[in-house]
């Protein structure tokens, strides 16, 4: 190559190292950003910006988080990719014909247990349904991890002796 070339291919070749690296650096942070929860009530949260009605079934995408932080109408199913977690803010219900689990379902942590009412509702509507051969109804796990932390109050009492019939 002649000297003369060299100031122009460097000419060009700056520019477009300086283009590459910052459409990379918009990657990192958009792939950073999935980290971040959203809110199963926010609309921008699924495809179409709808959130699940009654029937639906729902898919939390691999790399997704969402947070429950609304009792969301009955389901037809939900199937966690991703990661889904009961906000501890208030009492939640979760209602649905089962939940397939390859990614993660939390209700609270080890080091910050849930204090709040947490129901899951299996209904077994659709009768018949084989998910992946585990049954129609239940939480089924394949791959995934389901975390139930909840708050230690014991809701019972020791009795001193035995209790009557009817009492």
């Amino acid at each position: 190559m002649r000297k003369g070339y060299r100031p122009v291919v460097l000419a060009l070749l700056v520019p477009a190292f300086a283009l590459v690296s910052s459409c990379a650096g918009v990657q990192s942070t958009q792939q950073a950003g999935a980290i971040k929860a959203a809110r199963w009530s926010d609309p921008s949260t699924w495809p179409g910006r709808k959130v699940p009605k009654a029937g639906d079934s729902v898919t939390i995408a691999a790399g997704e988080t969402v947070l429950l932080d609304v009792s969301p109408p009955a389901l037809n199913g939900l199937t966690i990719m991703g990661k889904l977690a009961f906000a501890d803010d208030k009492d939640l219900e979760l209602t649905t014909e089962w939940i397939m689990l390859h990614g993660e379902l939390t209700i609270g942590t080890e080091a910050k247990p849930h204090t709040r009412k947490a129901t899951i509702t299996l209904t077994d509507n659709v009768r018949g349904e084989a998910m992946m051969g585990m049954g129609d109804r239940g939480i089924m796990i394949s791959g995934g991890t389901l975390n139930l932390h909840g708050d230690r109050t014991n809701a019972w009492s020791k009795l001193a002796k035995t209790a009557k019939a009817g009492s």
